[in-house]
């Protein structure tokens, strides 16, 4: 299974603008990204990619940043890991949890301690989605709390709040890959309470939660926070992120629709994440 590494320059950079650029490349199917001085590389598989999609994309964006070059560059499955550890390094959040790799050495010693395989899946802590969910769910009570954590990747996310002392936690990812990578994850940091499932939210249709994650995308979420309401305990909490501080109200929206309402949200670089509760 080989990957197609595009690597973007951009004529006046900005992280805003990479920011946009790889939430419109998800669009297209692309899996993983790095950023670079002056733009970003993206990662596809190769039967997936599709120039004349691409160039779409590129076409809508706004044009005051100037000039998008990009080349492509085919590379073999087994060279990916070699790519992330030369980009992969440590994230610290909240000086209470650190996320590193197994390759990482002298790393701090913080509260919570969380090893990671960076492969392909979605969920090494550098991006502000993921830095997000994180710094909610150290701020709340976990403890013997079920939790699902849901577009799990590399199960970062299920592995904090394991960590955090809750009783069981779900970890559901629809890739092979972010699944297979999550159950290596789990077994690195020792841990005995995550049940890792490759499939969909109608994989835990008969299951309830305490604590729902969800750090997808924006309409993924819209369609299936009727499912998590249905899902939630009484007092439960359902925190999400992977969209625009704009798109807030969408989904404000449909969260109200279903007796779910906005408890707090965090922003960063104008990515959001937010906490629903009932009244």
């Amino acid at each position: 299974m080989n990957y197609y590494e595009l690597s973007f320059l951009i004529e006046h950079f900005s992280k805003e603008f990479v920011e946009i650029l790889i939430a419109k490349l998800s669009l297209l199917e692309f899996e993983s990204f790095t950023d670079n001085e002056n733009g970003c590389k993206a990662y596809i598989l190769a039967n997936k990619f599709h120039e004349d999609d691409l160039k779409e994309i590129l076409s809508s964006l706004p044009n005051e940043y100037g000039n998008i070059q990009y080349t492509i560059k085919e590379i073999e499955q087994q060279n990916w890991n070699e790519e992330w550890e030369k980009n992969f390094e440590p994230t610290i959040i909240a000086d209470k949890c650190i996320i590193h790799a197994p390759f990482h050495t002298d790393v701090p010693a913080l509260e919570y301690n969380i090893l990671i395989e960076p492969k392909m899946a979605f969920g090494t802590g550098h991006h502000r989605t993921t830095l997000m969910m994180i710094k909610h769910l150290l701020a709340i009570d976990v403890e013997e709390k079920k939790v699902l954590d849901m577009g799990s990747g590399t199960g970062v996310l299920a592995i904090l709040a394991s960590m955090k002392d809750a009783d069981l936690v779900y970890a559901v990812d629809n890739d092979k890959w972010a699944h297979n990578n999550c159950l290596e994850n789990i077994e690195l940091n020792n841990l005995d309470n995550i049940i890792a499932i490759e499939g969909d939210i109608s994989s835990v249709k008969d299951e309830f939660f305490d604590i729902v994650l969800a750090n997808i995308n924006k309409n993924t979420l819209i369609q299936d926070i009727a499912y998590y309401a249905n899902i939630l305990t009484t007092g439960g909490l359902l925190i999400m992120s992977g969209f625009y501080v704009d798109d807030i109200p969408a989904i404000e929206q449909e969260a109200n629709a279903n007796d779910l309402f906005l408890k707090k949200y965090l922003e960063m670089d104008n990515w959001a994440s937010v906490v629903f509760s009932e009244k």
